[in-house]
């Protein structure tokens, strides 16, 4: 789980227009909600040209972005709108530690808020990777230069959050993406020489051992399904066309196969799949949200019907906790709207998405998955 940035969390994706060059979905790979059609529904919550960046509570009760002063939450119901806190900074997921830079390179300050505990961190940060409990942290730190970062040798370490030990787990032309959920392993991208091909690596903390699991050249957005099995990422720039797009790995058989449907995409916190936006024109008016099954079978587009306007500002959209909304930047006038999936959801998980445990996706690799979706 990386640090959780109270400043705006919004990438622009200038390169997944190259990744998904030989993605585009087929009518043999796709398949639409059955009559009558499945509606999803869409508002506006805030005014035009709204807000610094923007993301979910934890509760996902509220919406909290930045704009005129601070940090401010806003109901998406009610659009009622309170003041939260007048400086960004950087915390944990939680929220519990805060993080300040200082103006010493690899060091930070970190803030116990439940504590009131106050200590330096000059192991590493401020970038800092938290396990699920917190009570670890991973980081890179790399040597001053001229040269870009991914150009410098970093030193990837695992440390305490109290900074009271260290433990150097590689150096490499890369760093760590995140922690897996049962805190024992790292997730980590790039090289270890620049001769070397990049891809994307375990490193298992009980027997330190590294290992790659992905073997490629341009390799972004990688990403831990919620309990850990499965690695999603995206290729770009493949020889072979029919490479690039959007992947799962699945670290329990060791295959990897390429989802049909590519682009901006998020993990469902049921860990059953992953809601896509493809890329699309100007020209071509709205986006759609698709439903790739873990599982495997035919990508559903979740917003073949209902409301329309859905027009996303430079791929700037966060999924709510529940994985049932997401609020996005609309392309027009960059105000702010919600989305809720609502029936489209259920009918692709045939039934309510909180009736299936997080723990979905973890389950024996030899399962029946039809029969446990029947």
């Amino acid at each position: 789980m990386s640090i959780k940035l109270r400043l705006p969390l919004i990438a622009a994706s200038v390169l997944l227009w190259a990744a998904i060059a030989g993605a585009t979905p087929s009518a043999s790979s796709v398949s639409f909600p059955p009559d009558p059609p499945v509606q999803i529904r869409n508002w506006v919550i805030t005014e035009a040209g709204c807000c610094s960046g923007f993301s979910w509570s934890d509760d996902g009760a509220d919406v909290t972005f930045f704009d005129r002063g601070g940090l401010w939450r806003l109901d998406p119901v009610t659009r009622q709108k309170t003041f939260e806190s007048p400086a960004p900074g950087l915390s944990s997921p939680s929220g519990r530690y805060l993080i300040e830079r200082t103006d010493q390179p690899n060091s930070a300050v970190i803030t116990d808020t439940l504590l009131n505990q106050t200590w330096d961190f000059r192991l590493g940060g401020p970038s800092l990777e938290f396990s699920r409990e917190e009570d670890r942290v991973a980081f890179s730190v790399r040597p001053r230069g001229f040269l870009p970062s991914y150009a410098r040798l970093a030193s990837i370490y695992v440390a305490s959050v109290d900074a009271s030990d260290s433990l150097l787990v590689t150096r490499m032309f890369g760093g760590p993406i995140g922690w897996f959920p049962d805190g024992e392993r790292l997730l980590l991208s790039g090289r270890q020489t620049l001769d070397d091909p990049a891809g994307i690596w375990i490193y298992n903390l009980k027997s330190g051992e590294l290992n790659q699991i992905v073997t490629a050249d341009f390799v972004r957005r990688a990403s831990i399904s919620p309990t850990g099995r499965f690695i999603a990422f995206v290729r770009s720039f493949a020889e072979d066309p029919s490479d690039s797009g959007l992947w799962i790995h699945d670290t329990a058989t060791a295959t990897q196969r390429r989802i049909a449907v590519a682009g901006s995409y998020r993990w469902h916190p049921s860990g059953r799949g992953l809601l896509i936006i493809p890329p699309r024109s100007a020209e071509e008016g709205d986006h759609a949200i698709w439903w790739a099954d873990i599982a495997g079978g035919e990508s559903v587009n979740l917003t073949e019907s209902g409301s329309k306007d859905f027009r996303i500002s430079n791929f700037e959209w966060q999924l709510s906790p529940d994985g049932r909304r997401a609020v996005y930047r609309h392309a027009d006038n960059l105000s702010l709207w919600i989305v809720d999936f609502g029936q489209a959801l259920d009918q692709v998980f045939g039934g309510s998405p909180s009736a299936f445990a997080i723990s979905f996706d973890a389950r024996d690799p030899n399962v029946d998955w039809d029969a446990v979706r029947r």
